[in-house]
């Protein structure tokens, strides 16, 4: 395994860090955080207890014994909703639960200024995990996490170890190689395909705070491979899209359907970025409107 790990941050980590962390750092401050991240210990705070919206006994991942942890720190700073990506958690999630379920835990560490607008959040989303809430920054005081928000995210061994840097929602091409070192495996190629939308960007009359509306964008699969969609990652948690996951065989069409839900007056302008096997990885969607009180 450690071999393993030390090809995996050589070769492979670097160039998706200068993607899945921010854009604009030039590439030898990511090799910098690369260097320094990979094979430290991280440091969990000892007096902070899970808690769980899905029952009543809370389940501690910290004190478990399994090989590999995925540790993800949300700070206080910024778009609540935007950062946590709750949706595209469940559905790793999800995906971990089917096949390597054994093999690792999740470890989601929240610093709100918040509390209550993370809990209406969260149970908004349907998270079900154990999470821990750190009120007073310890963990980050600890451990002195890299300030990239994209970039407080790791995989760890059972020691706590840092084998893997930079949270995998910012970039699913990360995730596979998550799982890759989790299960050991290296993951098939999926042969890729083109796609036609023909309005990426809709946008929906008569928005009201609080009040459900619907949009729909059809996808054409235009090459000879067919269409999967892994994932739809969207900008905040006022968007919920869904999808048929079966593949869309070429020539066939796929509708992508989102419930939005706004939560304040003014301009709505969201963006839906699809994650998919055609040759740029990812499309974009956006729905405008103007949301009345």
């Amino acid at each position: 395994m450690a071999k393993f790990c030390y090809l995996m941050t050589g070769i492979i980590i670097i160039p998706l860090w200068c993607a899945s962390c921010n854009d604009n750092n030039p590439r030898k401050e990511i090799q910098k955080i690369v260097k320094e991240w990979i094979g430290k210990t991280v440091l969990l705070p000892q007096d902070i207890q899970p808690t769980s919206y899905s029952c009543d006994t809370v389940y501690d991942p910290a004190k478990s014994k399994k090989p590999f942890r995925i540790l993800n720190f949300t700070d206080s700073i910024g778009c609540t909703s935007c950062k946590l990506k709750l949706l595209t958690w469940n559905a790793y999630v999800r995906e971990i639960d089917t096949t390597l379920a054994d093999k690792v835990d999740f470890l989601f560490y929240f610093h709100p200024q918040n509390e209550r607008e993370l809990g209406l959040i969260l149970r908004a989303d349907g998270f079900e995990l154990p999470f821990y809430i750190d009120r007073k920054n310890e963990i980050d005081r600890l451990n002195g996490f890299p300030k990239n928000q994209a970039c407080q995210c790791f995989l760890l061994d059972s020691t706590n170890k840092v084998l893997l840097v930079g949270n995998p929602t910012h970039k699913p091409r990360l995730w596979e190689l998550y799982k890759e070192i989790i299960s050991g495996k290296k993951a098939d190629r999926v042969p890729t395909t083109d796609i036609r939308i023909a309005r990426p960007e809709i946008e929906v009359p008569d928005l009201r705070i609080g009040r459900t509306a619907q949009a729909a964008f059809v996808l054409e699969n235009t090459g000879n491979k067919p269409l999967v969609i892994t994932h739809i990652d969207a900008s905040c948690g006022c968007t919920k899209p869904s999808w048929n996951r079966s593949p869309v065989m070429p020539g066939e069409k796929s509708e992508i359907k989102v419930e939005i839900i706004p939560d304040k007056a003014g301009a709505f302008d969201k963006t839906l970025r699809v994650f998919c096997n055609t040759s740029a990885g990812s499309t974009s969607l956006k729905i405008i409107g103007m949301v009345e009180e």
